[in-house]
């Protein structure tokens, strides 16, 4: 929401009165991406700049909010957010060999401030792998974009005289 000048969520405070914090992408008409790494990168960072606290939003709490958060959100604690029997897996292999990442302290830090969405090598969605190397397993990534391109044509022929989303410089 940064583009959308709109204001950052006291996420420690909604943490300690209990109110379950997640991370969403919220789809690229607010947040101009489906990178989830983006808010996770965001958060960590965003949070420490408003009381001017680096200590603020430690790695682990960000990653806790990143997997178990979000789970505790969807109302689905007791079966995502861990790698523990009887969780579903939804897991992400990342390169960390960039020349982004280096050199590298720490990999959970470097996890969240660094990662691009190129060094995601492979996703693995409940025990089958569907993204590897670059290439989307089960998905026809040409079709989809030529088929989202042609409906963003028609929408904006629907009301001529109006924007779909409004830049302002």
């Amino acid at each position: 929401y940064l583009r959308l000048a709109s204001d950052i969520t006291p996420i420690p405070g909604l943490r300690a009165a209990g109110i379950p914090v997640g991370l969403a992408t919220d789809g690229a008409a607010s947040n101009s991406t489906m990178n989830i790494l983006e808010p996770l990168r965001l958060m960590a960072m965003l949070q420490k700049w408003i009381p001017t606290d680096a200590e603020r939003m430690p790695i682990p709490e960000a990653l806790d909010i990143a997997f178990r958060g979000s789970a505790e959100v969807l109302g689905m604690g007791e079966r995502l957010g861990r790698i523990e029997p009887g969780y579903l897996a939804d897991l992400l292999l990342i390169d960390l060999n960039g020349s982004h990442h280096q050199p590298l302290h720490s990999r959970t830090a470097s996890l969240v401030y660094n990662t691009q969405p190129a060094d995601i090598r492979t996703v693995i969605c409940h025990g089958e792998v569907i993204y590897r190397d670059g290439v989307h397993q089960r998905l026809d990534k040409a079709r989809i974009i030529a088929n989202v391109r042609e409906r963003m044509d028609r929408l904006a022929q629907r009301i001529p005289e109006k924007r779909i989303q409004v830049y302002n410089p």
